[in-house]
């Protein structure tokens, strides 16, 4: 009887052991925990930017005369940060600046013996909503509306009189704008790199400063001269390529 009893208890115990699950050791060959484990990034939620810049001020034209002083279209540099806040909704904040030289005529700003000096120093700070279109895997197109802070200056300017030359010191302003445009995004490497391209007009208003008031200057003689004010900028176009980093 302890015998067969014995047995009965063995036939359990056997079975038990012919169930027991196998080893983990193949975990890191299952596609499911492959993609758990994967570091590249399932999508697009930041990316920081570095781009090259084409920036061309369009000077006040609407007076009754052509201005003598026109600024002309500069290089620069933008840097900029875009996150997505819906599948077709991204925004940006971006910051660039330019340098523009001067085309100056001879008795511009009322300065009859004429002036000469520069660059003028543009730069601005935008804040970009970006309704984006997706087109496949790699394209996104975008659209531009949004609303941003510039500031303009001129360095120290040299003027020639019947005196002899005399310093204009360097001026500024502030000025708000409403950038509005369109662009692209190419994805180089997915999920990782993407070129971008694009291109806006910012219409400016709200613009103060001394670069757009008449200022006095002293001559070689020590005599009082009026220097007139500087064109104000009521568009500026800005044309930008460069790489971002998807995050």
């Amino acid at each position: 009887m302890p015998t067969w009893a014995y047995a009965a208890d063995a036939a359990p115990v056997a079975g038990a052991a012919s169930a027991r699950p196998e080893p983990f050791s193949d975990l890191d060959k299952s596609p499911e925990t492959a993609r758990t484990f994967d570091a590249t990034p399932t999508g697009r939620h930041v990316d920081f930017g570095a781009s090259f810049i084409f920036v061309s001020p369009v000077s006040n034209s609407l007076e009754e005369a052509p201005p003598t002083l026109r600024y002309d279209p500069g290089s620069g540099l933008g840097v900029s940060g875009r996150i997505v806040i819906l599948p077709y909704l991204h925004a940006a904040l971006v910051f660039s600046w330019a340098a523009h030289g001067l085309d100056i005529d001879r008795g511009a700003l009322g300065v009859p013996g004429g002036l000469s000096g520069g660059p003028l120093t543009s730069y601005r700070l935008e804040l970009h909503v970006l309704p984006t279109l997706p087109i496949g895997e790699r394209v996104r197109l975008f659209g531009l509306a949004g609303l941003g802070w510039g500031r303009l200056e001129i360095g120290v300017m040299q003027g020639a009189g019947e005196a002899g030359s005399f310093l204009v010191r360097e001026r500024g302003a502030s000025y708000f704008d409403v950038p509005l445009g369109i662009g692209a995004s190419i994805a180089l490497l997915p999920n990782w790199l993407s070129l971008d391209a694009m291109l806006w007009g910012s219409p400016t208003f709200a613009k103060k400063g001394t670069a757009h008031t008449s200022i006095q200057a002293f001559d070689g003689a020590g005599e009082p001269r009026t220097v007139g004010p500087l064109p104000e900028v009521p568009v500026w176009f800005t044309q930008s390529v460069g790489l971002s980093l998807l995050l």
